[in-house]
């Protein structure tokens, strides 16, 4: 007996081919879709106001290219997890590697690396450097966010001083930027009215793009940063060196956790004891003319009672009663040991010991002199 032609059987099996064959052709990389991010998702965060790109790792040419971005606003919410950190800060990462020398084909979305085909590779690394093309035409081409991160760190811990009547003004009135304390040269700033901005003296004409992005910048680093004021400079008033001392405070100054202990051979007298600012051997008092931030209301006693506030090393400097430290002023370590390693808790030889008797010969021993300058009378 014969089969019976079945029309619908046969197209079932050529559909099911069809099928296959979709399936066999996407494995065999005829559909180029990047795996590991999308057109969208790259898009949304370069479209989204206040981001940025880390500057020296991103958008490099062929065969590897990368894009990180940077969220300002969560960034500054503390906002971290699913990010990669570079230098210090998260950044959204992406990258491909497309290298038809080596064969080498990846993708990357923040920690996680696929190893894709080709074509996949191709469409990654093209969908970066179209979004780098994008990115470039519109980010701030003197400074990004991490550079104002760290000058904002380094005016925080006062390790440079800037001048608060120039730094921060109206930006339709002056060159809106943060200057240095005794230089007419802007560390970065921007010059509306010309479409300019600055690194130092380095100067680049800008898009109406780019001077937006650069005044983003600026405007929420001139938001969140604390600008020492002239009264903040007060800080060092109840406590100097000795004014006949300069020149060897400055020698201490180069290496202080050495030479602050040291005995002068001139005075006979140990160098902190000289060199109090140098040293950090001022006395524990706070400054009653500090003024954090040039707010009135931000003194020591505010300081005190917001708390956990004295890592901000003007703070440190200024409320030395408040921020009360063996590190930041003159008062015994109460933790200090002559014999660390001993287990003995009545060996432990330390500030007690030495004022309990032999004080003045006990004192004569250098790292006991240091951790205990208000028992050995070196505090005044």
């Amino acid at each position: 007996m014969k089969a019976r032609f079945n029309p619908i059987s046969l197209g079932m099996m050529f559909l099911n081919t069809l099928v296959v064959n979709a399936v066999s052709k996407i494995n065999n990389e005829d559909v180029a879709v990047c795996p590991c991010f999308s057109e969208t998702e790259v898009m949304l965060k370069i479209d989204k106001p206040g981001f940025d790109i880390h500057r020296t790792s991103s958008c490099a040419s062929t065969p590897y290219t990368s894009l990180n971005i940077i969220d300002i606003k969560s960034t500054r919410q503390g906002v971290r997890p699913g990010f990669t950190d570079i230098d210090d800060l998260p950044y959204a990462h992406y990258s491909a590697i497309y290298d038809t020398t080596t064969d080498n084909y990846e993708c990357r979305e923040s920690d996680a690396a696929w190893m894709i085909p080709s074509s996949k590779a191709k469409a990654c690394h093209n969908l970066l450097l179209e979004a780098c093309d994008k990115v470039n035409s519109r980010i701030c081409p003197c400074y990004s966010f991490g550079d104002l991160m760290k000058l904002e760190k380094s005016i925080e811990n006062t390790d440079i001083n800037v001048d608060s009547s120039k730094t921060c003004l109206d930006p339709t009135e002056s060159i809106y930027g943060i200057y240095k304390f005794e230089s007419n040269v802007p560390t970065f700033s921007l010059d509306l009215e010309n479409n300019r901005c600055m690194d130092g003296d380095k100067s680049s004409i800008i898009t109406e793009e780019q001077s937006a992005h650069c005044k983003d910048l600026m405007d929420d680093f001139c938001r969140e940063v604390n600008v020492p004021s002239d009264t903040d400079k007060l800080s060092t008033s109840i406590c100097t060196n000795d004014v006949n001392r300069s020149e060897t405070c400055a020698w201490v100054a180069s290496n202080p956790s050495l030479r602050c202990n040291q005995i002068d051979g001139a005075t006979g007298k140990r160098m902190f004891e000289q060199c109090r600012l140098t040293c950090s051997k001022c006395a524990c008092k706070d400054d009653e003319l500090f003024r954090f931030n040039n707010k009135d209301f931000k003194d020591c006693k505010w300081a005190r009672a917001k708390g956990n506030i004295c890592s901000k090393k003007a703070i440190r400097v200024a409320c030395r009663d408040t921020c009360a430290n063996p590190s930041t002023c003159c008062m015994d370590n109460n933790n200090f040991k002559l014999f660390p390693s001993s287990t003995s808790a009545k060996k432990k030889f330390g500030c007690k010991w030495a004022k309990k008797r032999k004080t003045n010969f006990r004192c004569k021993i250098t790292s006991i002199a240091m951790n205990c300058p208000e028992t050995c009378g070196l505090c005044t």
